[in-house]
């Protein structure tokens, strides 16, 4: 049932992600601010879900608050019974990246999790999901950086991902049209999934990442 959620999962941010056309295949980012200027120390181990993004480094387990006092904001503040997920990808922003000129916003994307007892706010719960995309430098050059374990970057190519990670198990690479596909790398470590979905262009490299960590039963 977890290995349909993955694919299922990356299915549907693939499509959230076609109805929003500031995604594209260029390399880097010119805009200094927004490039990764700092030196991170980023485990080897892509299951340690460690990445940078915006010039910050960021881990599982991951809250509101880590994202929220790097500049980024979440409008919604909505309830979350006992025990439940969220699945709704609410969108976070940042000033930081913002193109005034086009009136846009470099997002991403995130779902909580609450893990207790009681209802909470999902600012007070975990992220349990979140969603990186690149900016077509032709729409703003507003969009952040990102860094992954063993130097994987946006525009990053398939056999380069592959090289650093290894091989996607059979039936976890995704053929998404004629010039995209998705590779959804997972792993179960003590009683948490731990996911990483790659979204590539065959001919422009990484776009997407979404990153997972979740409980299972």
């Amino acid at each position: 049932m977890r290995k349909i959620l993955a694919v299922l999962l990356a299915l549907l941010m693939t499509v959230l992600a076609g109805c929003d056309k500031t995604i594209a295949d260029e390399e880097n980012n010119t805009t200094e601010e927004n490039n990764i200027l700092k030196e991170f120390s980023l485990s080897d181990d892509w299951t340690d879900l460690e990445f940078v993004f915006g010039n910050e480094k960021f881990s599982f387990p991951l809250f509101y608050q880590d994202l929220n006092k790097k500049g980024w904001q979440l409008e919604e503040n909505d309830d979350l019974a006992a025990q439940e997920f969220t699945f709704n990808f609410y969108k976070m922003w940042n000033s930081s990246f913002y193109d005034e000129n086009q009136d846009l916003y470099a997002y991403i994307y995130v779902n909580f999790q609450n893990d207790e007892n009681e209802t909470k706010k999902i600012k007070d719960c975990n992220i349990w999901s979140i969603a990186l995309f690149k900016i077509d430098d032709e729409v703003s050059d507003k969009g952040y950086e990102i860094e992954l374990s063993k130097g994987i970057k946006w525009g990053s190519t398939e056999e380069e991902i592959v090289a650093a990670y290894g091989p996607v198990e059979e039936n976890y690479r995704i053929d998404n049209g004629e010039d995209v596909c998705i590779l959804v790398y997972y792993s179960l470590i003590s009683d948490m999934m731990v996911q990483m979905n790659m979204h590539i262009y065959y001919d422009g490299g990484l776009y997407m990442i979404e990153l997972f960590r979740y409980p299972v039963e």
